[in-house]
């Protein structure tokens, strides 16, 4: 077995490249020094910021502009983490708190480094978990699924 190695950005987009063909093959850009890919649910994001830190986070594309709406991506993002074991979940504030989405993030401490067995786990593990919670978010409160309509 290869003992760990740096997981730098170089390889990093080598092992996403080795996925080609696979159904975790997806087109990541490069936006603002993160990697982006836009989902139906939402984006992923892959940010490689820390180096002792590889995360994916991903923000829902539901938005929430009133009390209840609000109410109900609370409880939906506690119940997240209460009975979860990830993504942790979050509530993320736009446009000055008038409206609110939800932010997920699954982390992997690489500071030692990762097997390449560590890192198909993780990407595979992180990309369930979220694109999982933001189809719940989607079943949960269709009333702010209307990015579907446009």
């Amino acid at each position: 077995m290869n003992p760990p190695s740096t997981v730098d950005r170089q390889r990093l987009e080598s092992f996403l490249n080795s996925l080609a063909g696979t159904d975790f093959d997806l087109d990541f850009r490069e936006h603002e020094n993160e990697l982006v890919y836009p989902t139906e649910s939402g984006v992923i994001f892959i940010n490689q910021n820390n180096q002792n830190i590889l995360q994916i986070r991903g923000q829902w594309r539901g938005i929430s502009t009133d009390d209840d709406s609000f109410a109900a991506l609370v409880s939906l993002v506690q119940e997240c983490n209460l009975h979860r074991s990830g993504p942790k979940a979050y509530m993320l504030p736009m446009d000055n708190y008038q409206r609110f989405s939800v932010g997920a993030e699954v982390n992997l401490i690489v500071s030692q480094g990762a097997t390449e067995c560590q890192l198909a786990s993780f990407y595979e593990t992180a990309l369930t978990m979220i694109m999982g919670l933001f189809q719940d978010l989607d079943r949960a409160t269709p009333e702010l699924v209307t990015w579907r309509n446009h």
